[in-house]
């Protein structure tokens, strides 16, 4: 069957090179009718065969892709439609005959995901994370499909930098080292959390590859509301990072006294900031409890105040309520 198909491209190029000669054979109504015979006979033969008058180009696709080099350029070329990478960060693996997989090297500041590059030059995504990279640089690099970090996050150090940077808009003060980073195996991701030796509880969170972080428990849910976050800049921006509305205002147990002081001195201006003001960071709650002497001759409790964060004054037991009732009454 192979033979018989393979002789009818060569027939047909003796019919073509002898159609010339048939005809000059002929005269008169002879020629007429063994040009008519010939083309019957031609278009008999291509029918059977079925090829088409049309002429077939049979030349070879190009090879544009040889190697791994090669294959890492191209991709490369397609992915800087929307990022800057050094190629140097691309690294290939063959992946079968002419073709190869390419991907990020380990220490490549963006995880963009595998693909499978041809000898062709055919780019196509090979796992889900180069396919939404796909749909990205489809979109013409749409911010609302996704947003690559500037620089991924790759190890411990990047990962508390990633949550810190949030936290540090409302909490300046926050040493980095309050914060510790551990590897999820199971999803790739890192867990932040509250190293011991804090003084508060910023809750656990999730920093993925490209920075992306969530909470994930209570507290840092609350820490997050806390930070009243807002977009900034344009949107059309992926790297445009959140604004806090939060004003960070007690920071210290100094700064609590000191609060404390300025609520009362209007009533209690002799009140000793140093002897007769004590306040605790109540790691339980996130807020300072403030113990008073405001009359050392009364056998009352002393009045016990909550402060938070903000700055706002609550009174805790029956002596700080009716002390604070003085004051906000103004009837010193």
């Amino acid at each position: 069957m192979n033979n018989i198909k393979s002789f009818y491209p060569s027939l047909i190029a003796v019919l073509v090179l002898l159609a010339p000669l048939l005809v000059a054979c002929g005269t008169g109504e002879e020629e007429s009718d063994a040009t008519e015979s010939s083309s019957d006979l031609y278009q008999q033969i291509m029918s059977q065969s079925g090829a088409s008058e049309t002429a077939v180009d049979v030349t070879p696709s190009p090879i544009l892709v040889n190697n791994e080099k090669e294959a890492v350029r191209k991709l490369w070329v397609y992915l800087t439609t929307c990022i800057s990478i050094d190629i140097s960060d691309l690294q290939a693996e063959v992946a079968g005959d002419s073709e190869w997989i390419v991907m990020p090297t380990e220490k490549s500041p963006q995880e963009f995901g595998a693909w499978r590059v041809n000898s062709k030059g055919k780019i196509s995504w090979h796992n889900n994370r180069a396919k939404l990279w796909e749909e990205y640089i489809a979109s013409e690099c749409d911010p609302s499909i996704m947003t690559p970090a500037a620089t991924d996050v790759l190890n411990e150090s990047d990962a508390v930098s990633a949550v810190w940077t949030q936290l540090a808009k409302c909490n300046p003060e926050l040493p980095l080292k309050e914060l510790t980073a551990q590897k999820n195996r199971k999803t790739g991701s890192w867990v932040v959390v509250t190293s011991l030796k804090s003084q508060d509880d910023y809750g656990v969170w999730s920093v993925e590859r490209d920075a992306s972080i969530k909470p994930l428990n209570d507290r840092a849910v609350d820490v997050k509301d806390a930070l009243k976050l807002v977009e900034t800049g344009r949107a059309s921006d992926a790297n445009t990072d959140m604004a806090a509305q939060c004003s960070p205002v007690i920071r210290t147990d100094e700064e609590s006294v000191n609060r404390i002081w300025s609520h009362l001195s209007a009533c209690y201006p002799t009140l000793d900031k140093k002897k007769e003001v004590e306040a605790t960071w109540d790691p339980g709650t996130h807020r300072w409890v403030t113990v008073t002497i405001l009359d050392e001759s009364s056998t009352d409790p002393a009045p016990v105040w909550h402060v938070d964060r903000s700055g706002a004054v609550t009174p805790v037991n029956d002596s700080a309520v009716a002390a604070n009732k003085r004051v906000s009454m103004d009837s010193c």
